[in-house]
């Protein structure tokens, strides 16, 4: 099968989730799939940009060693055409766009709860608040699972609180597995460590998984002088861990191991504890007792980890330091009762093996194939585009109507473009500033509008520019002028003169930066002067090369020269916007501006900039088409 693994989290090896799969991605691999990997991890098939969480990166990133990927229509949906099946490891941005790509290719996908609310609630020190968890499963059930109807579930637990919380999709009841190099090998302590009782747990350091417990029952322990204690692992409670276990006897290791140093330590550790209260699985457990470790659980209500628990020896009591310690001092006592478990533990672990876990996985990916067939389908075909009737025939003829005052004041040689008045300046500085915070809340909700390519913009930032735009929506002009250089630059826009006289707005529209057409011979000369000494002071200006607006309509119209001979005359390159549009699950239309690569008048007269530019923007349009059918 050719499988795409959509990872939000991809990378380092410091969360269950990425180690899980690491692990998947592997082993299909190792069955002769055609696995590709798309995340933000640089060595991944096609590599996503992170996420900017402005502020928070630091924490994110460096304290919690998790980078999110930010979608890449253009990479996802290469990567999604070319799968037989999509697997989506969590519910995030990626996952969400991934599923809208696939619904429109028509391409089977499966889904994952690698995840439980509270990892997101104990950020922010609320994972205990039962009402903000449940709103969690409910807002990924809403924006996410909804859409899904095959989740892969590492635990019983996990299923059992997906249908406590409403979510319907078939569930798939699959362990991640235990590697096959996690095996008993024969190794023996560290010298430092020969005369230790050793005691390991592994694991980020987060709140949720309270290895502050393990070390508060070594305190406590009455042989707290012969126990030396491992934590291994990574996260943001690092530090706290290291203050909090200062008067510690014996000097604890806490730290990130390497895969062949914690290889080691599961096989020559004297017990493992696992004190998380939020677990879905635990493969750190697993992996743990695949080696022979005879584990010390929790027995937290939240926390699957505890249906690996043989006795009740193995389970502790949640949030009760001194119940671990009893437990922990019990099985120093009883070194006997460590072998006996042992080899039963070695025979429990061998039903958690990566191959069963792959077969499993394989099935339920051959399942959804099977499933889609039948349902995509059923699925009525929705229209692509409005019904407008365009005059094709008279492709600058404009077709939507406008109300206008009937008195025409004429823009003829004597109309002042560049007002200097302080009072009209200032007024304009306010009420750009105000379109600039206002009009987002206005486009959206129509338009649902994305702006992609804006990388393209940084060869423009300080010189003048042509920026042209096919004429395709009442609000393209706005949204050019307020989002591309945001506050930094004053976009001016060319339009009719008859624009001024919309009531209302009409006074408004020039101290916004638009820029009327001359009416006269005369008027034409003084608006060409005023382009000319625009474009040399270094001003970016939008001009539409199709005149007409024409709303929603899907090809490029002849464009006409005027902006080119700008271009050419000031030497200043054309900066193409191509706004396209995209049919949405309610059939409203999402409005996608393209900003591409800046066109360069160098060599060429107006014409031949022209058809260059204009072939420009008719392939990328029927590419553009072509791919959303």
């Amino acid at each position: 099968m050719k499988i795409t693994l959509i990872a939000d989290v991809y990378g380092q090896s410091n969360n269950g989730t990425t180690i899980a799969a690491k692990r998947l991605v592997e082993n299909l691999k190792k069955r002769g799939h055609d696995v590709k990997i798309v995340s933000a991890d640089e060595d991944s098939d096609y590599v996503l940009k992170k996420r900017n969480f402005t502020i928070f990166n630091n924490y994110l990133e460096k304290q919690n060693g998790v980078a999110l990927a930010k979608p890449d229509e253009t990479k996802m949906r290469e990567a999604i055409s070319q799968s037989d099946v999509v697997h989506l490891l969590l519910p995030f941005k990626c996952s969400k766009h991934a599923i809208k790509i696939c619904q429109e290719l028509k391409i089977p996908y499966t889904s994952a709860a690698h995840w439980q609310p509270e990892n997101i609630s104990s950020h922010i020190g609320l994972k205990n608040w039962t009402y903000l968890n449940d709103k969690i499963y409910a807002h990924f059930l809403k924006k996410f699972y909804k859409d899904v109807h095959f989740i892969h579930c590492p635990s019983q637990f996990s299923a059992d609180e997906l249908n406590k919380h409403h979510y319907k999709a078939q569930k798939y009841v699959i362990s991640n597995g235990v590697a096959d190099h996690i095996k008993p090998i024969k190794t023996s302590k560290p010298k430092n460590f020969e005369d230790k009782f050793v005691v390991l747990s592994v694991g980020r350091f987060s709140t949720e998984k309270r290895q502050d417990l393990l070390i508060n029952a070594v305190k406590q322990s009455k042989y707290s002088d012969k126990i030396q204690l491992i934590l291994s692992g990574s996260g943001p409670r690092k530090k706290y861990l290291q203050k909090l276990s200062k008067n510690l006897k014996n000097k604890p290791i806490i730290d990130f191991l390497s895969k062949q140093d914690l290889t080691d330590a599961l096989n020559y550790a004297d017990l493992y504890v696992h004190t998380s209260e939020i677990e879905l699985e635990g493969i750190s457990c697993l992996e743990a007792i695949s080696c022979g470790q005879v584990p010390i659980i929790s027995n937290g209500k939240r926390a699957a980890t505890k249906q690996f628990a043989l006795t009740e020896k193995n389970l502790f009591e949640v949030n009760n330091p001194q119940d671990l310690a009893n437990k922990i001092d019990y099985f120093i006592e009883h070194p006997q009762e460590i072998k006996e478990l042992k080899q039963k533990y070695i025979e429990y672990s061998k039903q958690f093996k990566i191959e069963n876990s792959i077969t499993q996985m394989e099935q339920m990916f051959k399942d959804a194939i099977e499933f889609y067939k039948e349902y995509y389908a059923l699925i009525p075909q929705k229209p692509i585009k409005p019904k407008i009737d365009y005059p094709e025939d008279e492709p600058q003829k404009h077709i939507t109507k406008v109300k206008r005052n009937k008195k025409h004041h004429p823009i003829d040689e004597k109309y002042v473009y560049n007002k200097k008045n302080f009072l009209y300046q200032t007024g304009a500085l306010i009420l750009r500033f105000l379109a600039w915070i206002l009009l987002p809340f206005w486009i959206k909700p129509f338009t649902h509008y994305k702006i992609i390519g804006k990388e393209n913009l940084k060869e423009v930032k300080k010189t003048g520019v042509i920026i042209t735009s096919n004429h395709v929506h009442l609000t393209d002009a706005p949204l050019i002028a307020t989002r591309l250089f945001a506050l930094k630059r004053k976009v001016r826009i060319v339009m009719l003169s008859a624009n001024m006289d919309i009531p209302v707005a009409g006074p408004f529209i020039e101290a916004l930066g638009c820029v009327p057409l001359g009416d006269t011979i005369g008027g034409m000369k003084n608006f060409n002067n005023h382009i000319n000494k625009l474009l040399q002071n270094k001003k970016p200006v939008l001009i539409f090369p199709e005149a007409a607006l024409w709303p929603y309509y899907r090809k490029i119209r002849p464009f006409s020269r005027g902006p080119f001979m700008f271009s050419v005359n000031n030497n200043v390159p054309i900066l193409p916007v191509v706004i396209t549009f995209r049919t949405r699950k309610n059939r409203k239309q999402k409005m996608i501006v393209n900003i591409l690569k800046p066109v360069y008048p160098k060599n060429k007269n107006s014409k031949e900039l022209l058809e260059e530019v204009q072939s420009i923007y008719q392939n990328f349009v029927a590419d553009f088409y072509k791919k959303y059918n």
